[in-house]
């Protein structure tokens, strides 16, 4: 969810013949926490080394045993992938990737171009709504879960992500798909698809889609200097505790500050950083 943040005074993501693929990319590989010890709030899909291309074991999609499901969506931790819980059980989660589509990821080491923008356009289409959605495949080795949402006004995804341009279709989609079903939304995700890209929507862009991220306060003191008193837009990535939360700051368009906001009482006296 999006909040504005105040800053205080006090211290401080077949048929043969049909085999072509739509999209380019590949999922980016989750790093390691370093030495801040500060919890990793965009995990993506592993990948094999570099000099070691594999495709994963993906199987064809069945459609004749997909089944409805509703659920309300927590978070979303990339472009292609989101947190779902269960309405009657909060408590229950899953993880979702949308099918046959992957987008740019934002990791601690840097985001990739165009992963926040990805990330924050699938946030607002979906966090906090109830949804039904239905799994199409899952990866035998990992039990990865890959299908589509559909949202209460009609539209679906990866549809209109991939309408609006914030997604791509993956190198391997529709490879050992054979129904009919499967490939008639492959043929429409690649539609859509080459349509954004020859508007320059949103991935396509020539320009733009690279931000800094900063996931320390570094100066502490010349930070409050300069933000003190000052209001700055932010994303609370993750609810920590009670009176903690993981926040990124939108400084300026390109550049985004990330560490823990705390509120000393919960009458918000007075807020500060902890990098």
């Amino acid at each position: 969810m999006a909040r504005t943040v105040k800053i205080g005074y006090a211290k401080g993501q077949s048929a043969q013949d049909r085999k072509c693929s739509g999209g380019s990319g590949s999922p980016s590989s989750r790093t390691s926490l370093d030495s801040a010890n500060l919890p990793e709030p965009f995990p993506s899909p592993k990948i094999p080394p570099l000099g070691k291309k594999r495709l994963p074991n993906i199987p064809p999609a069945d459609y004749s045993k997909m089944v409805l499901n509703h659920g309300k969506v927590k978070s979303v931790l990339s472009g292609d992938s989101l947190i779902l819980t269960s309405i009657e059980h909060p408590e229950r989660e899953r993880t979702l990737s949308l099918a046959y589509c992957t987008s740019p990821h934002l990791k601690r080491e840097g985001d990739e171009r165009w992963a926040f923008d990805s990330r924050d356009a699938l946030r607002k289409l979906v966090v906090g709504k109830n949804v039904q959605f239905q799994v199409l495949y899952a990866i035998p080795n990992t039990k990865r879960e890959y299908g589509v949402v559909f949202l209460n006004d009609g539209r679906k995804l990866p549809e209109e992500m991939v309408k609006e341009g914030w997604l791509k279709l993956r190198e391997d989609a529709g490879r050992k798909e054979d129904s009919e079903e499967a490939l008639q939304q492959l043929d429409k995700l690649r539609l859509l698809e080459a349509t954004a890209r020859s508007e320059d929507k949103g991935l396509w862009a020539s320009n733009g889609g690279i931000i800094e991220i900063q996931h320390d306060l570094g100066d502490a003191p010349a930070f409050l200097d300069e933000y003190k008193g000052k209001t700055v837009d932010g994303l609370v990535e993750r609810v920590l505790s009670g009176d903690r939360m993981l926040v990124r700051l939108i400084v300026s368009p390109t550049k985004h500050i990330q560490g823990k906001y705390i509120s000393q009482n919960r009458q918000n006296v007075s807020n500060h950083f902890q990098s």
